[in-house]
């Protein structure tokens, strides 16, 4: 399955789906990042995945159990 990372390059926040793509999105901001990262993993219902600048694990955020309405 496919999860998004968001990680550190120079100066920019990146939001990339993985594995196998290119940057999906470039953001000035951590929080810019994050926040379009969890809307595109609960659409997909996946993981959002922030690394320090490391690559180390930061957060995870799970959107793999999202309940439907009811």
């Amino acid at each position: 399955m496919r999860n998004y990372h968001i990680y550190r390059r120079d100066e920019n926040w990146v939001l990339k789906r993985v594995p196998g793509s290119r940057a999906s999105r470039i953001f000035s901001t951590q929080r810019e990042a994050i926040k379009r990262g969890k809307g595109l993993a609960k659409k997909n219902k996946c993981l959002l995945i922030v690394h320090f600048r490391d690559m180390s694990i930061n957060k995870i955020f799970n959107f793999k159990e999202e309940k439907e309405n009811e």
